[in-house]
């Protein structure tokens, strides 16, 4: 659906005010199987489970680390979660937003564990979409092997908003 063009003056439509409440890209998943992280190697969280995708922005069977946002172009505000299970003290777990498998500046956040609890990490970034082929990922890495936890509210997460052009 495209976005409505709206002109100072003109009244809105019913058409205008679905787009606006209703139809604009919207997308949230969590995770619901575990993902093995090896030490040192920067993986794609997997997303099965979405909560709403209103423009088939993602595939819960195939590449599902995906959300296309080359769908409608413009801005996205982007927010992830990684949960890590259990780990060592010290230990570091980070998360990063990647676009087309490329970090993007500034999303870098890293959590040191404290003893032997589970860790979650956030980040958020501004994103810009500017071809039809613009993908974000969620990417976590931890300092010793472990898995992502599924269970309770903390599981993983993405959310991804489209704020206009």
């Amino acid at each position: 659906m495209a976005v409505p063009a709206f002109t100072t003056g003109t009244a809105l439509t019913q058409a205008d005010l679905s787009y606006m409440i209703n139809a604009k890209p919207l997308f949230m998943a969590f995770q619901t199987v575990s993902q093995s992280l090896t030490s040192g190697a920067s993986v794609p969280i997997t997303f099965t489970t979405e909560v709403i995708d209103r423009y088939n922005m993602h595939s819960t069977s195939s590449n599902t680390s995906r959300v296309v946002i080359g769908l409608e172009l413009g801005w996205y505000r982007v927010t992830g979660i990684a949960h890590f299970s259990t780990t060592t003290s010290g230990t570091g777990q980070s998360v990063t937003i990647n676009k087309n498998g490329s970090i993007i500046t500034g999303t870098v956040k890293t959590m040191f564990a404290i003893g032997i609890n589970p860790t979650y990490v956030t980040t958020e970034a501004f994103v810009q979409s500017t071809i039809s082929t613009d993908y974000i990922e969620l990417v976590a890495s931890s300092g010793v092997t472990t898995t992502t936890l599924v269970s309770g509210p903390g599981a993983s997460s993405l959310y991804v908003e489209f704020l206009g052009t």
